[in-house]
Parts: structure tokens; sequence; C-alpha cells
């Protein structure tokens, strides 16, 4: 049986520097946006009905949950994102979430209008499933 804390310690170290690592992650997404686009690119991705990793974001009270309990790359199952570019109004965005061979993700254009954020539906990425 797979113990997954040992998993995530042999591959990203222990819980401390996990936490670290993630933060580290989240400051580099924020020298690219700022915290409300970032924030605001994630609630248009939780309308999404697939990838279920983007779909789970509708759980969260985007407004307000912290990034490094909504952002977790280096946990069991946890959220992966990240810019592939940065293009204002458009911002390509990977997301992902996965374990071993079972997870999904995706490729998204995510489009600001004013103080609204919405997935561009022409923009065709690439979607993984495993």
């Amino acid at each position: 049986m797979i113990d997954p804390e040992r998993e995530l310690t042999e591959r990203h170290g222990p819980p401390e520097e996990r936490a670290r690592k993630n933060r580290k992650h989240i400051d580099h997404l924020l020298t690219q946006v700022s915290e409300s686009e970032l924030r605001g690119i994630l609630a248009a991705l939780s309308r999404l009905e697939w990838p279920l990793c983007a779909r789970w974001l509708s759980e969260v009270d985007l407004a307000t949950t912290p990034l490094d309990k909504i952002l977790k790359p280096y946990e069991f199952m946890g959220l992966n994102f990240d810019f592939e570019s940065v293009e204002a109004p458009f911002y390509v965005v990977s997301i992902g979430a996965a374990w071993g061979t079972v997870g999904d993700g995706g490729t998204f254009r995510v489009r600001r209008d004013g103080d609204q954020f919405r997935v561009d539906e022409d923009y065709k990425g690439e979607t993984w499933i495993c």
C-alpha cells in the first residue's frame, strides 16, 4: 500500500520544505499578475465542467481562502497552476492535479473584460486525463 506522506517526503521534502516551495511558487505567480487577477482567473476556471481539478475550485471560497490553501502542487493530489503566457487581456494557463497515474488537467486561455475574467471558448488548448 502506498503511503502518501512518505512518497511526498521522498519527492518534495518534509512538510515544512513543501510549504516553503509552495509559498515560493505562489510568490512567483504574483510577480506575473496581481493577487486579485490570480483569484479572478481561478474563478473563471472554477466555472468549467472539466477538468475535475478546475471544478474543485468551485468548492472553495476563492475570495478569502489563502492562496497556499488553494494551490498546492507539492501535496497529494494538490492543485498545480502556472502561466504559459501573460499578454493582457489574455492569460494562457495550465492547471492540473495528479498522483501517479491518476489525474487530469489542461491548458486554457482566460480573457479579462474589465474586472471580469472568462475562459476563452475559442482557444483550443490541450487537456489530459490519466
